[in-house]
C-alpha cells in the first residue's frame, strides 16, 4: 500500500506528468483489451502488469515510464557501478501485501528526490540508467523468495568479510600488500622455499639403491638431512587444532515461508551482445547483485518491459527459472504487447545501413513500423550531491551471516570513518570476533583499522611525515612497558610498524615483542638490512616514571646486539662483515665475514673489551689474549697486534653508534606513538575541495583566511603609526581636540624620554655586572684579575683557577693551557666592558637628537599639527 504523501501535488509536474496523450490513450486502450482477453485465455494467471498509476494519479504505460538517460558522473559508467548507486542511495519501501502488484510507478526522478521506493521502482531506476548507457536490459516482474523480496542478507555472507579475514591472515612480511615492491632482506620462508624447490629438481630416482652402511665405521658419509618448513607444520597444527574442538552452536534453520512463490518481486535483465557481456545475467536492484539466468532465489516470471515493448512469458515456471529462455523477441514463448515494433536488434541494423549508405527503399523499411509512445518522464539528473549523499539519511545498516555492515557518507561521522565491518563469533551476534573499519578524509591520513583478538592494526596513506603505514600493537598492554607485568603476566606488548623506504635512517620495519627488538632496513650506505636487539629485565624503579631529559619511561639496559649486512662490493669478502654481535652483558664482540668464493664458511673473530677508565684507574691495555681468530685460507697471514688494537677501536665505535641509534628508535617510536594518541584525541577531518560540501568548507576558509590578512594589514599599520598606543587610551578616536591633541602630544615625548632612559639604564646595569681591570700578568705565580661585584659565574671561575693553580704535580702544558684558557676568559669580558661602554656614549649622544626628530614628527602629523600651531 503506497503512502498518500507519494502523490504530490500536480502543480509543479510537467503536462505530460498530469494528462495523457493521444497516442497515449490508445497504447492503454490496447493494454486494457490485452489484460482482459489474456484473464480469460489463462485463467489461472496472475494478473499482469503493464500500466500503474504515476505520483498525479494518472495511468501511465510501463514501457513509457523507462526513460533512457546517459549519467553524467563518471562513476556511473559501468552497471557495477550503477547497480550499487541505485541500492544503496534508495530505503526499501515494502509491498503491502506482499503477493500482490503495486498501484503506482513514480517517475525515476521523483524517486531519486524521495530516496525511497518499492523493488519496481528500484528496478524501472535501474532498468532506465542501463538503458542509456546502452545496454540490452528490461526490467522483470515475477515472483522470488522472502529473503530477496524483503531485502533480508541475514543468511548471506557479508562481501567484505572474506577480505577482512584475508587482511586478518596476512602476513605484513609480504610487502605487495602494504607498499610498492622494493628490493628489500628475503624471509626464511622465501629462502626454504628456493631451497625445497631446488631439492625437488634433483631427481635421485635414476640413481641405485644405496648398498647398506657399517654404522661403525668411520669412514661412512652422513645421511642428509630432510628439510621441513615450520611455517607449514604450524599451520598444520593449527588445521588439527580447530579440527578438534568441539563443533560452533549450527546457525538457526529459517522457518518455512508460508507464501512460497507468491511473493511479487521485481528486477533486472541483461542480455549478452551490448557493452561486452558475453553471457546473460540478472540483477537484484535491492542488493546490487549479480544472479546467474536460472539462479533458485527468482521462482518464476510473468513479463519483462523495456522502452519499446512488453512480452509476457508463455513458458511453463515449475522449475522456477532454470529452464527459461530469455529472448524476449522469440514470439514462440514470449507474447508481445503489440506487434509489429521495433526491437532493439533492427534499430542496430538499421544504425548500419545509415553507415553503408544503402538504398532508399531500404532506408525507408522501417517508416511502416509501430512505434510505442516515448517516454513521459523527464530527464534523470544525478547531481554531485546525490553522489556524496549516497545513503538515506547519511548511513545504512545491512546485517549479514554473523556481520553487520555500517555505511556512511563522506564526512559524515566524525572520526571519518566510512564503512565499518563487524563479525561476530555466535549466529545471535552477542559475541565480536572482529571491528574493521575504513576511513576517509582523515588528517592523519588512516585508511584502516581492525580490531580482533586485543589487538589493533591500522594502516595510513604514504602522506605522512614519518612514513608510517602499517601500525599494529596490543591493546592490553601499556604503551610505555614493553616488559611483561607483575600484575598482568601474561600481557606482554607487542608492536609492529612498517614505514615507506624514505625516512634518514632507512628503517622499514619495526617488530617489538617481549625483550626483543627486531629493526629491517633498506638502502642503506653501510649496507645494513637487519638489527636485532635482545633487552634485559627493566630496573627495580617504576618504568612509568619518565626522565628529567627527554620525559620518557626508563630505559631497559641492552644486552645484546646482532647487525647483518649485505655484500659491499667495493670490499674483499674476507674484509667485508656479514655479521656483527656485540654481547654488552659479557663484554664481546664477535664479528662474522662473508663466505669467499669456493668457501662454505666465513672468517670469524671474538674480542673481549678491555677494563673500562674509573675514577681510580686507568683503563686496560690490549693483549693478544683479548682476540680469537678464524681464518678460512690457512696460509693467510695472521693481523698484528696494532691493527687488531685499531679493529678493536673502530668495534668500540660502531658500538656506541648502535647503541644511540637503538635508543633514538626507541624515542622516535614513543614520540610517534604520543602523536598518534594526540590524533585520537583531536581528530580532524580534511575537507575533499572535489566535493560539495568541501567546497563550501573550502570557502569558508578562504574567508577567513582573508579576515585574518585584513587584521594582519591594520595591526602593521597601528605598528607604524605613532600615535597609536596613545590614541588606544583614548578609546581609539581619531578625531581629537585641541585639549587631546596636546595631552597626546606631552604623552608621546614622556613616553619617548621613558623608554630612553630605562635603555640607558640596562646598558649601564650590564657595564657594572662585571668591570675587570685587566690581566696584570703573573703574580706569584699566580694570573689576578679584579672582581667588581659577587657574580656567581666570576666567582666560581676564580676559585677554580686558583685551585688548578695551586696543584703542584700539574704538568708544564696542562699548565700553560689553564692560563691561556683565564687569559681568553679575561679578554671576551673586557671587549664586552668596552662595547657596552661604547653603546652608552652612543645612546647619549643620539638620544637628544631623536627628540628633536620626534617633535617635527609629531608637529608634522595631520592630526595633531593644526592644534599644536594654534596653541
Amino acid at each position: 500500500m503506497e503512502d498518500p504523501e507519494d502523490f504530490m501535488t500536480c502543480a509543479p509536474f510537467p503536462k505530460s506528468y498530469t494528462e495523457n496523450r493521444p497516442d497515449e490513450e490508445h497504447f492503454l486502450f490496447i493494454a486494457r483489451s490485452f489484460q482482459k482477453q489474456f484473464t480469460l485465455l489463462y485463467p489461472d494467471r496472475r494478473p499482469l502488469l503493464l500500466y500503474a498509476d504515476n505520483e498525479c494519479g494518472v495511468k501511465k504505460l510501463v514501457s513509457s515510464t523507462l526513460r533512457p538517460t546517459l549519467p553524467t558522473h563518471p562513476d556511473l559508467y559501468t552497471w557495477e557501478e550503477c547497480a550499487r548507486f541505485v541500492s544503496n542511495y534508495l530505503s526499501l519501501q515494502p509491498l503491502d501485501p506482499p503477493t500482490e502488484l503495486p498501484r503506482t510507478l513514480r517517475s525515476p526522478q521523483v524517486v531519486l528526490q524521495s530516496q525511497r521506493g518499492s523493488s519496481l521502482e528500484y528496478a524501472n531506476l535501474l532498468c532506465s540508467m542501463l538503458l542509456g548507457l546502452n545496454y540490452n536490459a528490461y526490467c522483470v516482474s515475477g515472483y522470488a523468495s522472502k529473503h530477496l523480496c524483503e531485502l533480508d542478507r541475514s543468511q548471506e555472507s557479508c562481501p567484505l568479510q572474506e577480505q577482512a579475514e584475508a587482511d586478518m591472515l596476512c602476513d605484513p612480511k609480504d610487502r605487495t600488500y602494504w607498499e610498492p615492491p622494493v628490493y628489500g632482506t628475503t624471509s626464511e620462508e622465501q629462502l626454504l622455499a628456493k631451497v625445497l624447490k631446488r631439492l625437488e629438481n634433483i631427481s635421485l630416482d635414476k640413481s641405485p639403491p644405496p648398498e647398506p652402511q657399517d654404522e661403525t665405521s668411520k669412514y661412512n658419509m652422513r645421511l642428509e638431512r630432510k628439510l621441513h618448513s615450520n611455517f607449514i607444520l604450524n599451520q598444520e597444527k593449527l588445521t588439527e587444532q580447530q579440527d578438534s574442538q568441539p563443533p560452533s552452536e549450527p546457525d538457526p534453520a529459517p522457518s518455512p515461508d508460508p507464501l512460497w512463490g507468491l511473493r511479487v518481486h521485481f528486477w533486472v535483465l541483461v542480455l549478452a551482445g551490448s557493452e561486452g557481456v558475453e553471457q546473460d545475467f540478472l540483477i537484484d536492484p535491492l542488493t546490487g547483485n549479480r544472479y546467474p539466468p536460472g539462479h533458485p532465489y527468482f521462482l518464476g516470471v510473468e513479463s519483462v518491459w523495456n522502452e519499446l515493448n512488453v512480452h509476457v512469458n508463455m513458458q511453463e515456471c515449475n522449475n522456477g527459472c532454470q529452464d527459461m529462455l530469455w529472448d524476449p523477441e522469440d514470439q514462440t514463448h514470449w507474447e508481445p504487447l503489440v506487434y509489429g515494433t521495433l526491437s532493439r536488434k533492427q534499430l542496430q541494423d538499421e544504425a548500419l545501413r545509415r553507415v553503408d549508405n544503402i538504398s532508399q527503399e531500404q532506408k525507408t523499411a522501417l517508416s511502416y513500423v509501430t512505434l510505442m509512445p516515448r517516454s513521459w518522464c523527464s530527464m534523470i539528473d544525478i547531481t554531485e550531491n546525490d553522489m556524496e549523499m549516497r545513503y538515506p539519511g547519511g548511513f545504512k545498516v545491512t546485517h549479514f551471516k554473523q556481520a553487520l555492515q555500517e555505511n556512511f557518507t563522506r564526512c559524515f561521522c566524525p572520526d571519518g570513518v566510512v564503512t565499518r565491518v563487524t563479525l561476530y563469533d555466535d549466529p545471535h551476534k552477542t559475541k565480536v570476533k572482529k571491528v574493521k573499519e575504513w576511513f576517509d578524509n582523515r588528517v592523519d591520513f588512516l585508511t584502516e583499522r581492525e580490531s580482533s583478538g586485543g589487538f589493533t592494526t591500522e594502516r595510513f596513506k604514504p602522506f605522512r611525515s614519518d612514513q608510517l603505514i602499517f601500525h599494529r600493537f596490543n591493546t592490553s598492554a601499556p604503551e610505555v612497558c614493553p616488559a611483561p607485568l607483575p600484575s598482568q603476566p601474561g600481557v606482554t606488548l607487542e608492536r609492529e610498524m612498517c614505514f615507506w623506504p624514505f625516512r634518514v635512517d632507512r628503517l622499514v620495519r619495526r617488530v617489538e615483542c617481549g625483550y626483543e627488538l627486531i629493526e629491517s632496513f633498506e638502502k642503506r650506505h653501510d649496507f645494513l638490512f637487519q638489527r636485532l636487539t635482545l633487552f634485559g629485565e627493566p630496573p627495580l624503579t617504576d618504568t612509568k616514571v619518565p626522565r628529567k631529559d627527554t620525559g620518557l619511561p626508563e630505559r631497559q639496559p641492552i644486552l645484546k646486539v646482532v647487525e647483518q649486512f649485505h655484500r659491499d662490493p667495493s670490499k674483499a669478502a674476507g674484509e667485508d662483515v656479514a655479521k656483527r654481535v656485540f654481547l654488552l652483558a659479557e663484554r664481546r664482540i664477535e664479528v662474522t665475514y662473508h663466505l669467499e668464493k669456493n668457501h662454505v664458511i666465513g672468517a670469524m673473530r671474538s674480542f673481549k673489551k678491555p677494563a673500562e677508565s674509573t675514577s681510580t684507574t686507568e683503563p686496560g691495555a690490549f693483549t693478544a689474549d683479548m682476540v680469537s681468530t678464524f681464518q678460512v685460507e690457512p696460509t693467510a697471514k695472521p693481523l698484528g697486534q696494532h691493527l687488531l688494537n685499531q679493529l678493536l677501536l673502530n668495534l668500540l665505535k660502531e658500538e656506541k653508534k648502535s647503541i644511540k641509534e637503538i635508543r633514538d628508535s626507541e624515542g622516535s617510536v614513543q614520540f610517534l606513538v604520543q602523536d598518534r594518541a594526540a590524533e585520537q584525541q583531536n581528530l580532524r577531518l580534511s575537507p575533499c575541495p572535489w566535493s560539495t560540501g568541501g567546497s563550501d568548507r573550502v570557502r569558508e576558509h578562504r574567508q577567513r583566511v582573508m579576515l585574518l590578512g585584513e587584521e594582519l594589514c591594520w595591526l602593521e599599520e597601528q605598528q607604524k603609526d605613532l600615535l597609536a598606543p596613545v590614541l588606544m587610551r583614548l578609546n581609539g578616536t581619531t578625531e581629537l581636540n585641541a585639549d587631546q591633541a596636546q595631552t597626546v602630544y606631552q604623552s608621546c615625548l614622556s613616553d619617548f624620554r621613558s623608554h630612553m632612559i630605562q635603555q640607558a639604564r640596562l646598558i649601564q646595569q650590564r657595564i657594572e655586572e662585571v668591570r675587570p681591570t685587566g690581566p696584570t700578568g703573573p703574580q706569584d705565580g699566580v694570573l689576578v684579575i679584579a672582581i667588581h661585584s659577587d657574580t656567581q659565574e666570576l666567582e666560581q671561575r676564580q676559585l677554580d683557577f686558583k685551585k688548578k693553580h695551586r696543584t703542584w704535580h700539574r704538568g708544564k702544558e696542562q699548565k700553560e693551557v689553564d692560563d691561556s684558557d683565564h687569559l681568553e676568559f679575561c679578554n671576551k669580558m673586557s671587549r664586552q666592558i668596552q662595547v657596552s661602554q661604547k653603546r652608552l656614549q652612543m645612546h647619549k649622544e643620539c638620544a637628544p637628537q631623536k627628540y628633536k626628530a620626534l617633535e617635527q614628527q609629531l608637529r608634522a602629523d595631520p592630526r595633531l599639527g593644526p592644534h599644536l600651531q594654534t596653541a
